[in-house]
């Protein structure tokens, strides 16, 4: 086996062509297709009537979901590449592109090679690519992540959005750290409430695992939801309460820039930051804050 795809226009010879129903189209439309384009095994969903392809003589593998199950045969396929670096998945409804880049660049900083998946760019250790997502497909994601770490990436920075969690695309990913910026009205076409949107965010806490990290804006409130059902270890985050286990002070704001005392684990650091605006302190907290609880300190 050469490949695992979802998508019917990437299936080249030795592939495993997973014909997922999705909201806009039905995969086993393009199994025939497929099959002549070289696919060596087809993967649907256990209910699916059989059709004409199931006489090809390839094997056809029936699941539960097809749906979760590309991303699993993806990330089996590449090695579960999640397991060989920190990965660190930032959810908000703003602030998670300059987060994740923040994060990309104190990693660099310390000598480490850091990927970066997010809405402007990916970059997988060695090139950087226009990115069509914010968080790309299930499959597509594994060969990302697959292909950082053979670019010896130890490292990863991703957005993860409200809707790569209510979908699964990130199921298979093991967090090292999880980052909540905040939440505002957005995406309720897709969850139609508040309440939806907010568990569906929600739900990179609920998988972090014990010994890894929550880093938290508790200046938004929606972070005790973040924090329902989290066992991580938790960093709060603030710009207003100095109190707070992890403190941005701000020292003096000039034209473009801003002076900014941090505060945390690691001690009390001053920067000169090329960003004004609350938020962006909070993104420059938080990005540090990440980099601290992967063991990066100074």
């Amino acid at each position: 086996m050469q490949a695992v795809t979802d998508d019917s226009r990437k299936v080249g010879a030795g592939t495993l062509f997973v014909a997922r129903v999705g909201s806009s189209g039905d995969g086993r439309a393009f199994i025939v297709d497929a099959i002549a384009k070289g696919a060596v095994a087809i993967c649907v969903d256990s209910p699916s009537p059989i059709g004409d392809w199931n006489q090809s003589g390839i094997p056809i593998v029936r699941a539960i979901d097809a749906n979760k199950a590309a991303t699993a045969l993806a990330h089996a396929f590449h090695g579960f590449p999640s397991r060989a670096m920190r990965m660190i998945g930032v959810t908000g409804t703003n602030g998670k592109t300059t987060t994740a880049y923040l994060i990309q660049h104190l990693v660099r900083q310390s000598g480490i090679r850091c990927g970066l998946l997010g809405t402007v760019v990916t970059d997988d250790g060695v090139t950087r690519t226009s990115s069509e997502l914010t968080t790309p497909g299930g499959t597509e994601l594994a060969g990302i992540l697959g292909r950082m770490v053979r670019n010896e990436c130890k490292v990863a920075a991703m957005e993860v959005s409200s809707h790569a969690l209510d979908q699964g695309r990130v199921d298979e990913i093991d967090f090292t750290v999880g980052v909540f910026t905040n939440l505002t009205g957005d995406h309720l076409d897709y969850h139609q409430t508040m309440d939806a949107y907010s568990q569906a965010k929600a739900r990179l806490f609920r998988r972090l695992r014990t010994g890894s990290c929550a880093v938290v804006n508790i200046d938004d409130a929606a972070h005790r939801t973040m924090l329902e059902g989290c066992g991580a270890h938790v960093l709060r985050c603030s710009s207003k309460d100095p109190q707070s286990e992890c403190f941005a002070e701000t020292l003096k704001v000039s034209l473009g820039s801003t002076r900014l005392k941090l505060h945390g684990p690691w001690g009390d650091v001053e920067v000169d930051f090329p960003c004004v605006g609350r938020h962006n302190a909070m993104n420059a907290l938080q990005a540090a804050a990440s980099a601290w609880a992967i063991g990066i300190d100074g």
